[in-house]
């Protein structure tokens, strides 16, 4: 962690030559097919009930559940709205709802801080000068990509966890390797992989967060996509996990973000119309 003016941040390197926020997230360029994945295959078909998933999904959120804490660059592609989304992110979380996230210019320094503890936190535009401040973090970071999520499931969603909230009942089995477990009506995809249950994909209303590419303890790329309705996909993001450290301490000062004097203040919903999806009415 090092001190760039006053901003502690996460990353490394020099600043220079830093671009807008939505410059960078929403870069109108030809993203390359290496940076996408291949979609995972969920199970269909004929399928018998499971009157008791928790064993299964006990096992597959053992590891991920046993994550209180991640530091990542996260490599975003895909689509929200019509833009296309491409940008890397220095991502700081842990399960107190700490949330801090750099996003990277070209050169590695940071465009944006995003940061807070619990229901609020606050985004700095270093480059613009700009300020949003006292928000909820779910609420900034749909705006900024599309998915809504709090700093505490979006750490679990990292790490290969449902949310907390997801609390399977009964399910289904297809075959022998494939469990799908309900929770009132939002789903968790589980598969016997090498031996043991894995999280594959999970749904909570129109999100939808898929691991198409697993390690030996966690994914390293999640996909989320958001369905509105008539089944159109308003989100189609693919974030690639790399250089994760896990259970590290994250120093508390990197869930504070020092506001300039000059800092100019700007709104929720002025950051929304720039963002991937406009004005579009979020809650």
């Amino acid at each position: 962690m090092r001190t760039d003016g006053d901003q502690p941040v996460l990353s490394s390197g020099t600043p220079r030559g830093a671009a807008p926020l939505v410059a960078l997230l929403l870069a109108a360029l030809p993203i390359a097919p290496a940076c996408g994945s291949a979609r995972l295959q969920l199970p269909s078909g004929d399928s018998r009930p499971v009157a008791d998933v928790r064993p299964f999904a006990d096992e597959a959120t053992a590891a991920c559940r046993a994550v209180n804490s991640i530091t990542a660059e996260l490599a975003l592609s895909g689509r929200a709205g019509d833009q296309r989304i491409r940008g890397r992110v220095i991502a700081g979380l842990n399960r107190g709802a700490g949330l801090r996230l750099e996003g990277l210019a070209p050169f590695g320094a940071p465009v944006f801080v995003f940061a807070g503890r619990g229901q609020t936190a606050t985004l700095l535009l270093l480059r613009e000068g700009r300020v949003l401040a006292g928000e909820r973090p779910e609420a900034i970071l749909e705006a900024i990509v599309g998915v809504r999520l709090d700093p505490a499931d979006l750490l679990a969603a990292l790490a290969g966890c449902p949310p907390a909230s997801l609390a399977p009942l009964g399910g289904r089995a297809y075959g022998e390797s494939w469990v799908v477990a309900d929770a009132l009506g939002d789903l968790l995809f589980l598969q016997r992989v090498a031996g043991r249950w894995r999280s594959r994909a999970w749904t909570r209303g129109a999100l939808h967060v898929e691991y198409p590419r697993i390690g030996a303890d966690r994914p390293e790329r999640v996909t989320f996509r958001v369905e509105e309705p008539g089944r159109r996909v308003a989100v189609d993001l693919t974030v690639k996990v790399s250089d994760a450290d896990i259970n590290v301490a994250i120093p508390a000062a990197a869930f504070d973000v020092r506001v300039p004097a000059s800092a100019t203040p700007m709104t929720l919903e002025e950051l929304r119309a720039t963002g991937p999806l406009g004005n579009r009415d979020t809650r």
